[in-house]
């Protein structure tokens, strides 16, 4: 009445074996290069990238409160950062992108407040996270 599927039954138990040793294998391999590919990501992530701290301590040392506004653009266009003009509220936004892992983007966000003769007033340095 009921029909059993026997094609396993033909293989010899040295087949089955090496099967089910290649499918072992397979997911191991698998496991340890997912293991390899996050630990790339994070040393990635962590070794060798900017971060916002440190420019913070570059932007107190090159742009100093009382910079003028031509000062602090020069200092963006070094440090390749995108960034607007002056605004009519006396700003300057800035932005770059740093390379991380493929399913995070980083980036720098600076912020520069002046006073109403031109010159810096202070600045904010925040990291920003994008992700899926």
């Amino acid at each position: 009445m009921w029909k059993l599927e026997t094609r396993n039954l033909k293989l010899g138990n040295d087949e089955l074996y090496m099967r089910k040793k290649t499918k072992i294998f397979l997911l191991i391999l698998a496991i340890c290069t997912l293991v390899v590919l996050a630990a790339f990501g994070w040393w990635r992530w962590q070794v060798g990238l900017e971060r916002a701290f440190d420019l913070k301590d570059a932007l107190n040392r090159q742009v100093p409160v009382g910079t003028n506004s031509d000062a602090v653009r020069n200092f963006l266009d070094d440090e390749r950062f995108k960034h607007s003009d002056l605004t009519e509220d006396k700003k300057i936004f800035a932005k770059k992108i740093v390379p991380g892992s493929w399913w995070i983007e980083r980036s720098i966000l600076l912020e520069f407040y002046f006073d109403e003769d031109g010159k810096l007033a202070s600045s904010t340095v925040r990291e920003g996270l994008t992700g899926l």
